[in-house]
């Protein structure tokens, strides 16, 4: 008989992640306030939509705190697409000092 590990609000984490990736793989993309900005709310309102169509589904029920942890997920993503700009601007610049002739 397999173990079943759990956690609490684990559902909430995998909300929260499932957002975080595409969102912060896009905010790395674009970099004018404008095209974050739109992106931002896109993501919000894609992620309050696929909420609101879940009762549509009969394997999915509309949770007020999934939208919380998508929300939580994107800002997520806008922070560590921020934070990972930099460390990518550093690395490029020391690689590109580091090989020149």
């Amino acid at each position: 008989m397999p173990l079943k590990f759990s956690l609490p609000y684990e559902d909430k984490f995998y909300h929260a992640l499932a957002h975080s990736l595409p969102a912060g793989w896009f905010f790395m993309l674009y970099r004018s306030v404008f095209e974050r900005r739109a992106l931002l709310v896109a993501f919000l309102a894609l992620a309050l939509l696929n909420e609101l169509l879940q009762p549509l589904s009969p394997y999915h029920t509309f949770e007020f705190g999934d939208i919380v942890a998508n929300g939580v997920g994107i800002g997520l993503g806008w922070s560590l697409a921020s934070r990972m700009r930099v460390v990518l601007q550093h690395m490029d610049h020391f690689l590109a000092n580091s090989f020149k002739a």
